[in-house]
């Protein structure tokens, strides 16, 4: 059955105006269990910026729903692979992000590292634990060997690659990405806000 929130190729995208992309992401998000954007965090959004959460979101909709769309074809890039630990046979799983008694524990990817001491400032505050990772490569090591609840990109979506992407959220990862300084510490205050009172 056809589904419009995730049929709209990108030309329709594209015909969208700021207000109806940001409904339609808020859609999304509300179909993921995340928190809508907050008005703030939408009027500092390009349109370019909100089409690109869009593919994002939708990516983790197909995901949860059990029918991922094939990676496109891209420059090469770090396998999915190097994101899974090296478990031996009878090992228990890795625990999900999921797991509603874990608190919120955010890996930041981003080139800034003011950016990355003013978030952990703001989660610090509220005992939540906040990682900088200065690249998507430091992220691939460094969940190889935990499970954060929340990673946000800061930057270009093709940060990470797609199929890294499929693989954080089938471990219960939720990715959000971010351009600029002010929108990333809006969504980090939106994961506290949400998790530090949990």
């Amino acid at each position: 059955m056809s589904d419009p929130d995730l049929d709209a190729d990108d030309a329709a995208l594209a015909a969208m105006p700021q207000a109806e992309l940001v409904r339609l992401l808020n859609r999304l998000y509300a179909r993921v269990g995340e928190a809508s954007m907050t008005a703030s965090a939408a009027r500092a959004s390009t349109c370019d910026e909100l089409r690109e959460r869009i593919r994002t979101v939708r990516l983790r909709v197909l995901t949860k729903a059990g029918s991922s769309p094939a990676p496109p074809r891209t420059r090469q890039q770090p396998t999915a692979a190097k994101l899974s630990p090296t478990r031996s046979a009878g090992a228990p799983p890795l625990p999900s992000a999921n797991d509603s008694s874990r608190r919120a524990f955010i890996v930041l990817v981003a080139d800034d590292q003011a950016l990355a001491r003013r978030a952990r400032t703001t989660c610090g505050a509220r005992g939540i634990v906040l990682m900088w990772a200065s690249s998507s490569s430091t992220l691939m090591q460094l969940v190889t060997s935990v499970t954060p609840t929340h990673v946000v990109i800061e930057g270009a979506a093709d940060r990470i690659d797609e199929a890294s992407v499929r693989q954080l959220a089938a471990r219960g990862v939720r990715v959000r990405w971010c351009k600029g300084t002010q929108s990333t510490l809006d969504v980090i205050a939106e994961i506290v806000d949400e998790k530090g009172t949990a």
